[in-house]
């Protein structure tokens, strides 16, 4: 029956919009449209009043910006929502990042003005993006405020490796849907010790890495950078992978470099798997796997490779994370050295990674 299927609410205010999401679910078989609304306020009201299971949300509204709209819509009515985001400029694609951070479960991009018309790519991500919304874990914010050092001058209370120092070890963190809230959280509360250099694999298309680079950059306890071709892996640096294209790590007499791998196939681009094939041969023992929240297996086949030559995986609980795919298939396929909630995982890290203890949390 239409009534068992879960009911979206459609936010924008473009009216041709509206109507276009609004055919995609309608023509789904599995979602109905609940209501629509043209303003943040009478998402708001209409969120409020009709309950739905799931909202998609643009983000550049006039009037009660998208931001701001989700912002309430997670601290007073907690529910799944998917932007809905044209995200062509650098504006944009922060704030998108933005809006994945405060709690957003996924993000479609909409057609650009005087672009071509693509109904059918539109539709399978707008369906792809709202299974995942209703099959996900919704949860408040945490508030990651900037790095206090920034401001003050003041010093974390580890050692900061030597500038420029090849790394010695790394750790790879990878994650999909959810995954730029999970990282703002772990990178704020994790602190790489001397010797490792970190990595990021966000599934995430190009630009909006760079967005993400630059936003952890604001609260993460150590430098973080996109990555480019040939950059140094350097210790107590956090390398984001560039989206749109793979990433292998190379490694020769002056230390170890990221370098695109136009060859490597597969639709998710950047992705942990032949990252870590290629990080374990550089590597061998000296490598660590973090997998967070995610939807899909990405990370499953090299944290067993990881596991099999000698380096620690760490995997987010399924049951805490806002996908569990990517936590479960990791779990089935390679186990873990320890699973636990996000909460916990930084203190886990610095524990069975061996990374840096004592001042992996803020004070």
């Amino acid at each position: 029956m239409s009534s068992e299927r879960p009911g979206v609410l459609i936010v924008d205010d473009n009216a041709l919009l509206r109507r276009l999401v609004a055919d995609i679910v309608t023509g789904s078989g599995e979602f109905r449209v609940l209501g629509e609304a043209a303003s943040g306020a009478d998402a708001i009201t209409a969120c409020l009043a009709l309950d739905p299971a799931v909202v998609t949300l643009d983000i550049e509204m006039p009037g009660l910006s998208g931001l701001d709209t989700l912002g309430y819509l997670m601290s007073e009515s907690p529910r799944p929502v998917v932007i809905v985001s044209g995200g062509t400029t650098r504006r944009g694609e922060d704030l998108v990042v933005q809006a994945l951070e405060l709690g957003a479960v996924d993000f479609v991009r909409k057609p650009s003005v005087g672009s071509a018309l693509d109904v059918d790519t539109l539709r399978v991500r707008v369906l792809q993006a709202l299974r995942a919304a209703t099959g996900g874990r919704i949860a408040r914010p945490r508030v990651v405020p900037p790095r206090p050092w920034r401001a003050s001058g003041s010093m974390r209370s580890v050692p900061a490796p030597a500038p420029d120092a090849p790394a010695t070890r790394l750790l790879v963190v990878a994650c999909s849907t959810g995954g730029p809230k999970a990282l703002a959280e772990l990178c704020a509360d994790l602190v790489l010790p001397a010797g490792t250099a970190g990595i990021i694999v966000q599934h995430m298309p190009a630009g909006f890495t760079n967005s993400l680079a630059r936003r952890l950059d604001e609260v993460a306890r150590g430098v973080v950078r996109e990555s480019s071709h040939g950059c140094a892996l350097r210790a107590g640096t956090w390398t984001v992978l560039a989206g749109g294209v793979q990433w292998v790590v190379v490694r020769d007499g002056a230390g170890a470099q990221l370098h695109q791998a136009h060859g490597q196939g597969g639709s998710i681009r950047p992705s942990a798997d032949p990252l870590l094939v290629t990080a374990v041969e550089a590597f061998g023992a000296h490598v660590d796997v973090v997998i967070l929240t995610g939807m899909g297996r990405d990370g499953a086949a090299g944290s067993r490779l990881v596991r099999e030559a000698g380096g620690r995986v760490i995997v987010q609980s399924p049951e805490s994370a806002a996908i569990g795919g990517m936590p479960q298939a990791t779990l089935d396929a390679a186990g873990a050295d320890w699973s636990g909630p996000l909460e916990q995982m930084a203190a886990a890290i610095s524990t069975v990674c061996a990374v840096s203890p004592g001042s992996s949390r803020r004070a």
